[in-house]
């Protein structure tokens, strides 16, 4: 029985969070589709599909997990059989579909363009730092959003989420070519580069593994 009332919670959210996902995918697709065009069609591009990927981090979490506890919606799920912890595998598995399945081909998409194009392939790993980036300001906004309904932790995830790209884009620029041969064709994959995509991928399994710990440690849904 609690099996089926997960799927039917993760169902629900997805139907809920499937506007997001389509203009992500809507407005990241014309900044992919831009990225070959010009030195200036690839700045609005990458930004594009920066601020897409961005934004759908911020309102699936919003949408589908703060705007809930805040209008205490979830209480429902007091009247079914299911438990703390299945109710944030739901909302992490919805979260996760309706985050990471645009992610991935907006992703995908970006760097299989810049490798079929004349694009400098040294610029991957740049695009892959920035959309692993995504990943970790995702995580800690979801990661709060489901342990508590404090707006101030919340907001302070978003202030420091948007401001940190403007002083981690640059140092990006710099540390993702530290160490690599300065008339390299392909993309760089430095050990210096593989580290910062480590780190970027750990710190946001990190978070969620952390929000899940101390969700299913308390007693209510509240």
């Amino acid at each position: 029985m609690s099996v089926s009332i997960v799927r039917r919670l993760i169902a629900k959210d997805l139907y809920v969070l499937r506007p997001m996902m389509i203009g992500a995918l809507v407005v990241g697709g014309i900044g992919v589709g831009l990225l070959p065009f010009g030195e200036t069609e690839f700045l609005v591009g990458w930004l594009l599909l920066f601020i897409a990927a961005l934004l759908l981090g911020i309102f699936t979490t919003a949408v589908g997990v703060i705007t809930e506890r805040k209008e205490k919606a979830h209480l429902f799920v007091l009247t079914l059989p299911t438990s703390p912890t299945q109710y944030t595998v739901a909302k992490l598995a919805a979260n996760g579909i309706a985050f990471f399945v645009p992610w991935v081909v907006l992703s995908v998409a970006a760097l299989a363009v810049i490798a079929a194009t004349p694009i400098p392939d040294g610029l991957m790993p740049f695009i892959a730092a920035l959309m692993l980036y995504v990943v970790c300001y995702h995580s800690a906004y979801l990661a709060v959003a489901l342990v508590t309904d404090s707006v101030v932790l919340s907001t302070i995830v978003i202030i420091v989420g948007n401001t940190a790209p403007v002083f981690l884009i640059p140092a990006m620029f710099r540390l993702l070519y530290l160490g690599a041969e300065p008339a390299a064709a392909g993309p760089i994959w430095t050990p210096t580069v593989l580290s910062i995509l480590a780190l970027e991928a750990v710190l946001g399994v990190a978070m969620l593994a952390v929000a899940i710990f101390i969700r299913s440690r308390q007693r209510d849904f509240a």
